[in-house]
């Protein structure tokens, strides 16, 4: 007589570092210490229990999915809060680290409308400042958006507009 687990319930049992509605809203993918780290892990609607996509010793913390089935996640290294954008497939497999910037930190990647870039915050190693980039998916090139120079503002994405030419930061 066992019934899938309400979505809530999964965050009240266990904490969470985030999560990220995937197919529509099929599947939600979160990053629950089921297993004493905050790995990714994703839920399909009627399911019993969420399907481990990543085994890591490192905090993952899950902040888009693709329409093509790639999880887009960060990640640091040793607890180095100097986070990397990775991508996994929804259905798990290989890793792929987008970023591989070990002096910089990335933060809250957003896939843009028609999924062709991905705009994030960055912060260099010392710094405070947290600019916007943005990270074109076919040839994994970033460019910076933004050159702040008050150390007291930070950048982030608020959203698009204009069919997705527009960026609200």
């Amino acid at each position: 007589a066992a019934k899938p687990v309400p979505l809530g319930d999964l965050t009240a049992v266990r904490s969470s570092s985030g999560a990220a509605w995937a197919q529509g809203g099929r599947s939600l993918v979160v990053s629950p210490n089921l297993t004493g780290r905050y790995n990714i892990w994703r839920v399909d609607r009627g399911a019993n229990f969420p399907a481990q996509i990543t085994t890591s010793n490192e905090t993952q913390t899950p902040a888009d999915v693709t329409r093509d089935g790639l999880i887009l996640y960060l990640q640091d290294n040793g607890g180095d809060e100097l986070f990397d954008i990775y991508a996994v497939p929804l259905a798990g497999g290989a890793v792929t680290n987008l970023t591989g910037t070990p002096e910089i930190a990335e933060y809250e990647p957003r896939l843009t409308p028609d999924e062709a870039a991905i705009v994030f915050g960055r912060r260099t190693k010392p710094g405070t400042i947290v600019d916007l980039a943005v990270m074109d998916r076919a040839t994994a090139k970033a460019r910076q958006l933004t050159q702040e120079s008050d150390p007291s503002r930070q950048w982030s994405v608020a959203g698009f507009t204009d069919g997705g030419r527009t960026l609200i930061a």
